[in-house]
């Protein structure tokens, strides 16, 4: 019975004064339950004063009311502790329970309550002779003034310690209002972490080059488009930063911007070059290789500067004869000394007018090929075109043969730059010295 007491039992405090009869007695009204319901029926009640809320100190009691009534839960009695044991200190009441008639102990109820400013009256009974402004701070127990003690606003701001309000005791969740803050005085330390939401945030009032950590707005925190042409920093867009493929030439890029230096090494091929884009002074000189980079027949006649075509430049045998304009082959010129031979020459070709005075000497001659009827000048054989002994006796005429017929001396003539001897034998002529 006794446990089963314990659990259920709670008690209510609601203490006032005796203010008529201003003794040391004062009224105690509690509420007891048991078993989590309100009690009913005669209960035994010990009362004891402590100086602390557990443990401590006996200050006052106990006092045990017997067979006190209770109904409905409610009960009321009457407590002296004497004057003694409220000096101004904190006080707390223990009670104890039993059932009526229950001879075994009691059962102490927790918390133990504290006593409010009501027993506290009772040393004021003789208050109203004491002179306005009489009691001074030394006069008040202390903890004596208590809220209820207070005049409306009768604490103002010189009334305050500094500090003294402790916002989290002190101070109704929601009272303080823009019109309680200084100005300035929500600092960064006051402020909770994430309390300043968006709709918190004027509009605007954020500047990035104050108020943000450099780095800290990542992609999440940009609206889509936000990054427009003019928040970008002049530069600000590397290679590592374009997307793959990203610019289109043909709308981002400024005509005439890329340079040299923006291109890679033979990046531009074939097919990336507009039709008739290389024009001549585009061209390195020299730059074009016939071999490798023209085709084969295509340049043509206009394509070739005057004189253009040197020496050098004609391959071995590629000037054929349809190629020579006629006449244009000068032989003093362009015909090597001696590189005309037999067959070069057209029959007939060597003409009298073509052959050098002295040209056609004995060793160009066939064997025979002078013939004197036609060929000789009269009268241009001397004595020194004649080989010794070739005038026989047949080469001369038939009178001249007839006068020398039986010679057998021989015969000095003086011929143009001399003497001839003319050896005979027998009337024939052997030879001429």
């Amino acid at each position: 019975m006794k446990a089963r007491i314990l659990i259920g039992l709670a008690i209510l405090v609601l203490a006032e004064p005796d203010l008529i009869a201003q003794t040391t007695v004062f009224t105690y009204q509690g509420r007891l339950g048991d078993r989590g319901a309100s009690a009913t029926g005669s209960y035994d009640l010990r009362f004891a004063l402590y100086d602390l809320n557990s443990g401590g100190n006996l200050v006052g009691g106990p006092i045990t009311n017997a067979a006190a009534p209770v109904a409905g839960g409610l009960f009321t009695v009457q407590l002296d502790f004497g004057a003694a044991p409220f000096n101004g200190a904190g006080r707390w009441l223990e009670i104890a329970v039993r059932t009526n008639g229950n001879g075994g102990g009691f059962t102490a109820l927790t918390p133990r309550q504290l006593i409010s400013s009501s027993p506290y009256a009772m040393r004021a009974s003789e208050a109203g002779s004491v002179p306005a402004g009489a009691i001074t701070a030394a006069s008040l127990a202390d903890l004596a003034v208590t809220t209820d003690k207070l005049d409306v606003g009768a604490v103002t701001e010189n009334k305050l310690a500094m500090p003294s309000v402790n916002g989290r005791n002190h101070i109704f969740p929601g009272s303080i209002v823009s019109g309680n803050l200084a100005d300035l005085a929500v600092t960064t330390d006051k402020l909770d972490v994430g309390a300043v939401t968006d709709n918190k945030l004027a509009m605007p009032s954020v500047n990035g080059r104050n108020h943000i950590f450099p780095g800290s707005i990542v992609s999440g925190n940009l609206a889509d488009l936000a990054v427009t042409t003019d928040k970008l920093d002049v530069g600000a867009v590397t290679d590592n930063k374009l997307a793959m493929p990203s610019v289109n030439g043909r709308n981002h890029i400024f005509p005439g911007s890329i340079v040299s230096g923006n291109l890679a090494d033979l990046a531009v091929t074939t097919d990336k070059l507009d039709v008739g884009a290389v024009t001549d002074n585009k061209l390195a000189m020299p730059s074009v290789n016939g071999r490798n980079h023209i085709f084969p027949g295509t340049i043509v006649s206009g394509n070739l500067a005057d004189l253009a075509v040197t020496t050098d430049k004609l391959d071995v045998g590629a000037v054929t004869d349809n190629k020579l304009a006629m006449p244009s082959v000068n032989g003093r010129n362009h015909i090597f000394p001696g590189s005309i031979v037999s067959g070069n020459l057209a029959d007939l070709a060597v003409t009298t007018d073509k052959l050098d005075v002295g040209a056609v000497t004995d060793s160009k001659l066939a064997m025979p090929s002078v013939n004197g009827e036609f060929h000789i000048f009269p009268g241009s054989i001397t004595t020194a075109n004649l080989a010794d002994g070739s005038v026989t006796a047949s080469k001369l005429s038939a009178s001249l043969a007839q006068s020398f017929s039986g010679l057998t001396t021989n015969i000095v003539v003086t011929v143009p730059g001399g003497t001839r001897t003319l050896m005979f034998n027998k009337g024939i002529l052997q030879g001429v010295q």
